[in-house]
């Protein structure tokens, strides 16, 4: 059996913890409870909200507290949105969460137990710098943002992308995490601040579709077959706006079997898989369920999504 676990998770919503210092190890054994995968499988999950912290030259990931729990074959990739170097703001960082700390990390990240595969690109040779490639690449994708606000409206955000060498062939993994603004009326797509609010978003729609495209004439100019692009997030959006509609032009949304919300408060579905495979390298009959258990209330604000791409091995006698 060839099997392939995906898995989205924003993992943010920790409010449990939000009066006193974070403590990444707390938050990474939370969340490996509400994760229903076996980690013995070969996974791939994207973390939307992921977050390090330091103190002096210590320096604390809940992410990579995340991929030690997984197993020795863990890794984690990180692509911080908002550093606290950089991205100064009272309103962001001065609160209990992160008192003590003397600087904190926001962004998403991908955890994986499989290798990675070769981009599809021409490395420089032994000796050169960059010979051994990059694990993981991200992208700023929306508009240029220097967080002046400290909040999500003048947040900078992105996607990283990971190239996974699985028993299908190279996968591209990609996470991302879309705008959202302070005061969007998330039923009534018609407000103001709503509109404004997809209007970003379909800007960062076109930014992943731009890497989608750079991506391909890659594997064109290396005479490539297009490999599958695996995209998960938090889009901040719904199946029928006009930013999912747009990237489903190049991308299927995996429909989840029993339809649900994943966004806990506002009772809305915005967390997604989408599965780009033009070659057809991927089954077409994917499992995809929303992880609807009771306790994932208790640690975060977002249900995690999760696909299982499966296809029974042939044999010939």
């Amino acid at each position: 059996m060839t099997r392939l676990q995906i898995v989205s998770a924003n993992i943010g919503g920790h409010r449990h913890l939000n009066n006193q210092p974070l403590d990444t190890t707390q938050v990474a054994r939370d969340v490996r409870g509400i994760l229903p995968i076996d980690p013995a499988q070969p996974t791939i999950i994207a973390l939307q909200e992921t977050t390090s912290v330091w103190r002096g030259e210590q320096r604390w990931s809940d992410g990579a507290a995340l991929a030690a729990l997984l197993g020795a074959d863990y890794r984690f990739f990180f692509a911080p949105e908002v550093d606290s170097q950089n991205h100064a703001h009272q309103r962001i960082w001065q609160r209990p969460l992160y008192q003590g700390y003397t600087r904190v990390e926001n962004g998403n990240g991908i955890i994986t137990n499989l290798a990675r595969a070769a981009w599809p690109w021409p490395l420089p040779g032994d000796g050169y710098p960059g010979s051994k490639g990059a694990e993981a690449i991200s992208a700023s994708i929306s508009h240029a943002r220097l967080y002046s606000s400290g909040s999500r409206d003048t947040q900078p955000r992105n996607a990283i992308l990971f190239p996974a060498a699985s028993d299908f062939g190279t996968v591209y993994f990609m996470n991302t995490h879309w705008s959202t603004r302070s005061g969007e009326e998330r039923h009534n797509p018609e407000h103001p601040i709503s509109q404004r609010a997809s209007e970003e978003r379909l800007f960062e729609t076109q930014q992943i579709l731009l890497l989608v495209e750079e991506l391909r004439a890659a594997e064109r100019a290396q005479n490539r077959a297009p490999c599958p692009i695996i995209l998960a997030g938090d889009f901040n959006a719904a199946p029928d706006t006009a930013e999912m509609r747009a990237l489903e032009t190049v991308f299927r949304r995996l429909i989840p079997v029993s339809p649900d919300y994943t966004h806990i408060v506002h009772k809305i579905p915005i967390d997604h898989i989408l599965i780009a495979d033009p070659s057809g390298l991927l089954p077409v009959n994917i499992v995809c369920r929303i992880h609807t258990a009771p306790e994932v209330a208790e640690i975060t604000d977002h249900r995690p999504v999760l696909a299982v791409i499966e296809q029974a091995s042939t044999s010939t006698v």
